[in-house]
């Protein structure tokens, strides 16, 4: 009798046990892919990239602020900069100069990241800005995989690309706004 009470208790503490930490470790795991799958909360009317869009080299701070949905704050008092935090990660930020605005934006490249971005003809594309003949923008996305780079920077002289892969590399590529060629290629992959 109190073997079969004993092995009923050892049965009944190795199903309890079990029961319970399966419980608790599913537990678990569903809090993490909750936690995985929160999206960094980000301020403003739009999307950064929308934003770095809407905004003209010619916008005052005044018609920048209206256009991202909240104030920018100035860098510091001896500098003619002025930053808008969308988020931990992004941030637009503009120089004002005599010609005209100089507006960048902080992105974080996982949020652009595409499989589809081939860098494969780097070389190709490096010997063609070394020699001076360059590519226009659209020969560029051609040589990429077709692939539309995401705006992270403009003035009157240049607008600036970035394009990132789903392995983590990225290339970032400027193109002048007198010649619509490729002027400036960094990055890494």
């Amino acid at each position: 009798m109190k073997k079969i009470f004993y092995y009923l208790l050892f049965f009944g503490l190795v199903i309890g046990l079990t029961t319970g930490c399966t419980d608790q470790k599913e537990k678990w795991n569903t809090l993490d892919k909750k936690e995985n799958d929160i999206k960094e909360e980000t301020k403003g009317k739009c999307k950064i990239e929308e934003c770095l869009n809407s905004i003209e080299i010619t916008n005052t701070i005044e018609e920048i602020n209206n256009i991202i949905g909240f104030e920018g704050e100035k860098k510091d008092e001896n500098s003619n900069k002025y930053y808008w935090n969308f988020s931990d990660k992004t941030k637009i930020e503009v120089s004002i100069g005599s010609s005209g605005n100089t507006i960048t934006a902080t992105i974080d490249r996982n949020e652009i990241a595409n499989k589809k971005v081939d860098f494969s003809k780097y070389d190709e594309i490096k010997a063609l800005l070394d020699s001076g003949t360059s590519l226009t923008y659209d020969e560029f996305v051609e040589k990429i995989g077709g692939v539309q780079g995401t705006l992270v920077s403009k003035s009157s002289g240049f607008k600036r690309y970035t394009w990132a892969n789903s392995k983590g590399g990225y290339l970032s590529a400027s193109f002048s706004e007198r010649t619509g060629k490729c002027t400036i290629i960094t990055g890494r992959f």
